[in-house]
């Protein structure tokens, strides 16, 4: 068993995925990978607006060892959340000088939209927390 409770959590489960060197899982987000050669994890936001995924961050890493998968991708999404409502919330203050360039409406229900959608994700890592 690996130093990771976010893999724990889910070889308990047998959620896992196998290819010819590692062990995988994807599921709210996210991808964890556990590598045969040298049992190195990685996990990954899939949740990007391109074909590659992104490395998390340290502290979004210590929440999947510590506090396994579901508190990470919880993390994880609250964090992308985040991004997305400052991306907005910028547009939105162009949209302000230039109403022809964006519009506002349909930004600010973008951004309701991804409001709730992390306090969906605040509660339920509270809840595990």
């Amino acid at each position: 068993m690996t130093q990771n409770k976010a893999w724990n959590d889910l070889t308990l489960e047998d959620r896992i995925y196998r290819t010819g060197y590692s062990s995988w899982y994807i599921d709210h987000g996210v991808k964890i990978e556990l590598f045969d050669a040298d049992n190195r994890i990685k996990i990954m936001n899939t949740m990007t607006s391109h074909d590659k995924y992104e490395d998390i961050t340290d502290f979004q890493m210590l929440v999947f060892e510590n506090n396994g998968w579901l508190a990470g991708c919880y993390k994880v999404n609250i964090d992308v959340a985040d991004r997305k409502i400052d991306k907005i919330e910028s547009l939105i203050r162009y949209a302000e000088i230039e109403p022809d360039l964006y519009n506002i409406v349909e930004l600010t229900d973008r951004k309701q939209k991804l409001l709730i959608k992390k306090e969906r994700y605040s509660l339920l890592l509270s809840e595990i927390l």
